[in-house]
């Protein structure tokens, strides 16, 4: 957070040096006041990487090796060329289809986020497949990486030293990671996730073969078998038998409420808070993240914390739930899990929020604080739970963008499903966190997103643009806010009277069939075809008519909001630079600040919905200190702030329901690149 809040600190220092000088222009002048067709030079090539084949192609697919034998018919299709290379992942089996894994290999090196999924049934027909594969990926004339693990490791270390984080020693690997256009072979290090508002636990950083600190990027899953293969978390359970505590807590509410819980007894008759059978044990937040130690919660004086013991029985539920549909634990397995509890930052202060984080030591964690009452919201718990199940199905999946907003989403369904069919809440309006009866903790509402400052649509007012870089400024591209998207189908799927039963497993056939890359326009595919695959067709009309509402099928905006306008800037540059901390100010007549966007790493442009009226743009750098001033002159740079004479920031007016193009006058391909 210290990060968001020095660059809020730098936005609002470089606006306060700004004079309020305006003048008023006339929209006119502006070069192009049209439709969305004036909107189509805006979508960029070679950014949608996701193929899917919904045609039946191939008969015999029974194991692997013949699942491999049908992809190789079609790998032409898919983009591949002879550098591309499977290596086998995973095989997951329902009653109706059987998914087969594939990662793309260099050599003996992972190809980051790249794979393909067959889907074949129970005949042995490949009825479908998802690819995300990469080509001309040529190993000989990738990068020579001569860093060793180590140095790379200290690269990173010395990057996050003020950051409350640190490396995670063995779990280093190297992988040909893309970069836009390219893709390189790096060092992959992984640190705890410092960023607050998200729910992954690791960071994965990239260094080049010649030490240069590329960046890093939130994943689901840290591609390392270190993580998962760690005796210490059998070691846990041995010598421990099984017993039952039982007894009143009290809620937020102040009723009370009894409930039986399993608990573990060492020889010594301790009695802790874990449950044998289902492998799940709640330990000491600070004692694991700052020393690795195992600190179980013990009962003291006959009792455990109530808020931890409804947080405990809320999990076993969502155990117990996946597992009655043939899926044992949170990533299929059984593998054990931890639940850290009393969840602080460095000084001790509650973290607000709870999270699935990733899989390490040979446990399954996850995070919660002492002050919310997570434990009485059903649906949050099933939340995070589905996080695990998700990454566990998803490949080296981004945690940003629409591949983080879908994941959001489909955390927010599964656990408001599970929540339902539990009658863990009567909840008719599909709210998140309304069970805890405190309305600061209803965190959005699936059937009116706008209610909790949602998107209903692709570049709906709420709508976030997506990002090169992510961070807890820009929510990761919107993870938490372009999610209504999916939820508010979902919503409609329900409206419409499908069973809750019905849509957990359409939902968890969608997860299944999902790879790490998937997009909203992919999803617009995928949502159809698992819907007639799960014998749902008489809501084939309902799912049609809440794509085209909620618009996922597309990246141009082609809907402008009533009352609104749609202003776009285009980025000069070949390729238009998109990081950095470029930012598209608005102001209004009077010099005051309105809001302010990023450039969209796929449109290349800035895209943003206004309230019909007069404005004023600026552009600012904000690490540079760079601005430009949008006059009717073109962009102009403020080079002195100090000067008593600046160029006069010209206010437009807009007119409700067009589409505007600010110009690129003064903005060279040289400006850009400087500035971002």
């Amino acid at each position: 957070m210290k990060k968001l809040l020095s660059f809020l600190l730098a936005v609002t220092m470089l606006m306060a040096c700004l004079p309020v000088l305006s003048e008023t222009g006339d929209s006119s002048q502006l070069p192009n006041r049209g439709s969305e067709s004036d909107l189509e030079n805006l979508l960029s090539s070679g950014n949608m990487v996701t193929t899917i084949l919904t045609t039946p192609f191939y008969e015999g697919v029974t194991d692997e090796d013949s699942a491999g034998e049908a992809l190789e018919t079609v790998l032409e299709q898919l983009g591949a060329d002879e550098s591309t290379q499977l290596m086998m992942d995973s095989v997951y089996t329902t009653e109706d289809l059987t998914y087969y894994t594939f990662r793309q290999m260099v050599g003996d090196v992972i190809v980051e986020g790249a794979s393909v999924k067959l889907i074949a049934d129970p005949n042995g027909t490949a009825v479908c497949v998802v690819s995300s594969l990469l080509s001309g990926l040529d190993g000989a004339a990738l990068e020579a990486v001569d860093l060793t693990e180590e140095e790379a490791e200290s690269i990173v270390a010395e990057r996050i030293q003020e950051q409350p984080s640190e490396v995670k020693k063995g779990m280093s690997h190297q992988a040909v990671v893309p970069f836009g256009d390219e893709s390189r072979l790096v060092w992959v290090v992984y640190t705890d996730n410092y960023f607050t508002d998200v729910d992954v636990g690791y960071l994965a950083h990239y260094v080049s073969g010649s030490g240069e600190y590329l960046g890093a990027t939130l994943i689901a899953t840290p591609y390392s078998t270190d993580v998962e293969t760690n005796s210490i978390a059998e070691l846990v359970f041995m010598g421990m038998e099984s017993d039952v505590w039982s007894g009143e807590v009290t809620l937020f509410d102040g009723t009370k409420r009894y409930l039986a819980v399993p608990v573990m007894k060492d020889e010594e008759g301790n009695t802790y808070l874990g449950d044998l059978q289902r492998r799940i044990i709640c330990v000491d937040y600070s004692a694991w993240e700052n020393q690795e130690e195992i600190e179980m919660r013990t009962m003291q004086d006959g009792r455990f914390d109530d808020g931890e013991l409804l947080i405990y029985e809320s999990i076993i539920r969502a155990w117990d739930f996946y597992n009655e549909i043939g899926w044992p634990g949170g990533d299929g397995k059984g593998t054990p899990i931890m639940l850290k509890m009393d969840m602080v930052d460095e000084n001790g202060a509650p973290i607000h929020n709870a999270y699935y984080s990733n899989m390490y030591a040979g446990f399954q964690t996850f995070a919660f604080n002492r002050d919310d009452r997570d434990g009485e919201t059903m649906d949050v718990i099933g939340h995070e739970f589905t996080h695990c199940v998700t990454t566990t199905i998803s490949v080296d999946a981004p945690y940003k963008n629409d591949c983080g907003a879908i994941n959001e989403a489909l955390s927010d369904i599964m656990g408001n499903l599970m929540e339902e069919m539990l009658g863990a809440s009567d909840d008719p309006d599909w709210l998140i966190g309304e069970a805890a009866k405190n309305p600061a903790w209803i965190l959005r509402c699936m059937s009116n997103p706008h209610l909790y400052c949602q998107p209903e649509h692709v570049w709906d007012v709420y709508y976030t643009p997506a990002v090169e870089v992510g961070n807890d400024f820009n929510d990761m591209g919107g993870v938490h806010t372009n999610s209504s998207l999916l939820n508010l189908i979902a919503w409609r799927l329900h409206e419409a009277g499908m069973a809750p039963e019905d849509e957990f497993d359409y939902m968890m056939s969608v997860i299944l069939a999902m790879t790490g890359t998937i997009t909203y326009p992919d999803l617009a595919v995928l949502l159809p075809w698992c819907l007639e695959k799960a014998g749902l067709d008489e809501y084939m009309e309902t799912l049609r008519k809440a794509i085209d509402e909620t618009g996922i099928a597309e990246i141009i905006p082609k809907t402008i909001p009533q009352g609104y306008i749609m202003v776009t800037a285009s980025i000069p540059g070949e390729p238009p630079i998109v990081g950095g901390d470029l930012r598209l100010v608005v102001e209004n007549e009077a010099g005051g600040y309105v809001t302010e966007c990023w450039p969209d790493c796929r449109l290349h442009s800035f895209v943003l919905p206004l309230p019909a009226g007069t404005y004023a743009f600026r552009l600012i750098e904000v690490e540079s200190e760079r601005i430009w001033n949008l006059t009717d002159d073109g962009w102009i740079e403020i080079t002195d702030l100090s000067a008593d004479e600046q160029p006069a920031v010209t206010c437009y007016p807009f007119e409700e329901g067009y589409f505007y193009s600010l110009p690129l006058d003064g903005l060279t391909e040289n400006t850009a690149a400087d500035a971002a």
